[in-house]
């Protein structure tokens, strides 16, 4: 527990064997101490390699997430290298995959909201997502979009806006979080931040009040970097 994952290389296979080795020697001398049988013991053996395997893929996952988590949250959405195409695909393959994961559906409905949300990074509303939604579904009704946004908010597929009363992707959806969003009042694009000093500066302060937090989610209304620009050159 505990690795160095910046070494990477032998140091992850020595490590893999000195747990194995760690056990395997455990379970040879309870086993003589005990008098276990043969078959006992390999049985042992095998669950001490499971287990082993398992402590390496939860530190592996769990170190590999907090850096994707950290590189995706703090990204800025309206940077000229962006590439929306790439974020789009991205975000819809992620989606697929965590519910897969989770055992639940993403029905057709249910990604073609996704998708619309993912249009562009700024914020959209429950009735232009129905609008943009019915020229392919010309039954859909308002509750179709409130099902499916209700699904993605559960599954933490998007973001509410409650500033907007409106709906943003997630950029880090594989895990849970809490955001910052700062929202452009000129072009209107979200960039989401996770503002971890932030975070724990507002846990400090509900703890110093001895108020329980539920969630924490900050919106701060302002001009992007590329607005600021534009008004610069104007």
């Amino acid at each position: 527990r505990g690795f160095n994952y910046q070494k990477l290389g032998n140091v992850h296979i020595i490590t893999f064997i000195f747990i194995l080795s760690k056990n395997a020697i455990s379970l040879l001398l309870i086993c003589h101490t005990l008098n276990i049988s043969t078959p006992t013991l390999w049985i042992g053996f095998l669950e001490a390699i499971a287990c082993a395997l398992q402590m390496l893929y939860d530190d592996f996952y769990n170190y590999f997430t907090n850096v994707s988590m950290t590189n995706s949250s703090d990204h800025t959405l309206t940077s000229s290298e962006h590439n929306h195409n790439e974020c789009v695909s991205e975000a819809l393959i992620t989606a697929e995959r965590l519910c897969l994961e989770r055992g639940v559906q993403l029905t057709p409905i249910r990604h073609k909201v996704l998708a619309l949300i993912w249009d562009s990074h700024k914020a959209v509303k429950a009735y232009e997502l129905l609008d943009r939604l019915r020229p392919g579904q010309k039954t859909a009704k308002p509750a179709t979009i409130y099902r499916a946004l209700d699904f993605l908010l559960e599954q933490g597929l998007i973001h509410r806006v409650e500033s907007l009363n409106a709906f943003v992707g997630c950029h880090c959806s594989a895990y849970q979080h809490e955001q910052l969003l700062l929202i452009c009042k000129y072009c209107e694009e979200v960039q989401e931040r996770s503002a971890k000093e932030v975070m724990t500066a507002l846990s400090h302060e509900a703890h110093q009040a001895d108020f329980i937090v539920h969630s924490k989610a900050i919106e701060v209304h302002g001009t992007c970097a590329k607005c600021q620009k534009i008004q610069s050159a104007n």
